[in-house]
């Protein structure tokens, strides 16, 4: 959502900041665990030499933390964060939205929009909650005659929702020659890309995470701060670097074809009928698996296609999210499409009241 005084949300710098912090915070749970257990031991008086190891490895976890955290704050990408709301009449809806490229970011902002009422009365994104609750304010008036003139007005905006709707529901079955169909079919892209692509990112960071610590020499608790920084390189090579079976990253594929393939796969949304007809669908987990196995042909880091890592991508994780994509992006089309019924519904109910109050 955009807000004149976004740097006040105290968002996160990017997505690789919001990992950072997940791992900041276990590597803290960790220390405090062993911090107990050092005083423990310390108040028994036994073991002594477990007490220095546990007091030595409790404070390099500790600095470790610091120094995870420092270099994340320094070396995340910085998102645009100094969105001016004013800016919003140069572009059309969603490219506005786009306009915050880090879907982190965009998902910390709604969540922390929700959080402040002052922030929330101020956006233009709820506006016909707004207007319904300023409808209902009116219809408990006593003389709703002398509110008339901002009844009129409610009913202009519904007029317009109107005949949007109708649009959608009367013209075109096919996207090229109905726009308000290509706005929802464009809305769904975007949803999936925010809330279904970027959980899938951060699902596959955080495998990725773990698969490079359990792989690499040293444990867990032993990684230094640089190893724990050559493993998140890694992690961006796999997911930033082009790869030689499609010329685009896997981060692009997630981001810019498989949004189009989930909500095609997903809803009886077509550009035209010729589409329709050569249409050919893929399951959810085909279209996970394709993507997952980019993972396998890396020039200079990749993960063995018969590797454990790799047979939980393609197994568990798939079946997660084939549980539930479809029917999200389908649940998504009824929202919007009972939004639509219910402009048409209350611009007539309200037309109906104007007629009856009027003079």
């Amino acid at each position: 959502m955009m807000i004149n005084k976004i740097n006040l949300l105290n968002i996160p710098e990017s997505n690789q900041t919001i990992i950072l912090n997940d791992y900041l915070e276990k590597i803290n749970e960790q220390t405090v665990i062993l911090q107990e257990r050092r005083d423990k031991i310390f108040l028994e008086k036994t073991e002594k030499s477990q007490i220095n190891m546990d007091t030595k490895l409790a404070n390099v976890m500790k600095d470790l933390a610091n120094i995870i955290i420092s270099k994340s704050k320094i070396n995340s990408k910085k998102s645009s964060l100094n969105y001016n709301i004013n800016d919003k009449r140069k572009y059309r809806i969603i490219e506005t939205y786009q306009r915050i490229t880090d879907q982190g970011i965009y998902l910390k902002c709604w969540d922390e929009l929700f959080k402040k009422n002052d922030y929330l009365e101020k956006s233009w994104n709820l506006d016909l909650i707004k207007i319904l609750l300023k409808e209902q304010d009116l219809l408990k008036v006593k003389d709703l005659e002398q509110h008339i003139k901002q009844y009129e007005i409610i009913n202009k905006f519904y007029k317009q929702l109107e005949l949007l709707s109708k649009i959608y529901f009367e013209g075109s079955n096919f996207i090229s020659s109905n726009k308000v169909k290509k706005f929802v079919f464009e809305l769904l892209e975007h949803l999936t890309e925010t809330f279904i692509c970027y959980n899938i990112e951060m699902l596959l960071r955080n495998l990725l995470m773990k698969y490079f610590v359990d792989t690499s020499v040293s444990s867990y608790l032993e990684n230094t701060a640089d190893q724990f920084t050559d493993i998140n390189d890694k992690i961006n090579y796999l997911l930033d670097s082009k790869n030689v079976i499609r010329d685009k990253s896997l981060k692009e594929i997630l981001y810019e074809d498989l949004p189009q393939e989930f909500v095609r796969n997903s809803v009886d949304l077509f550009e035209n009928y010729e589409d329709k007809q050569l249409f050919e669908s893929k399951s959810i987990k085909e279209i996970l698996n394709d993507l997952f196995n980019l993972l396998t042909v890396g020039e200079v880091i990749s993960i063995p296609s018969n590797s454990q890592f790799m047979q939980i991508l393609n197994r568990d994780l798939t079946d997660y999210f084939d549980l539930f994509i479809q029917k999200l992006i389908n649940n998504w089309l009824v929202v919007i499409q009972n939004t639509f019924k219910f402009s048409i519904n209350q611009y007539r109910i309200n037309t109906c009241i104007l007629e009856l109050v009027k003079p």
